[in-house]
């Protein structure tokens, strides 16, 4: 995955790319996007003082 000023470039598993405005990440718990974006998971972690989930 690439930022550009345009949106964002995805490289799929069989070596094609694709060019989109935005990326969603539902890839489940363990998100390899949220990772890929994010970095590692504490880097994104944020106690809000009460349960959440989304």
């Amino acid at each position: 995955m690439t930022n550009r000023p345009d949106g964002v470039r995805i490289g799929l598993a069989e070596g094609a790319t694709l060019d989109a405005y935005v990326l969603i990440g539902a890839d489940g718990i363990d998100s390899a996007v949220r990772r890929l974006v994010f970095g590692p998971e504490t880097s994104c972690l944020r106690h809000l003082g009460f349960p959440t989930a989304a």
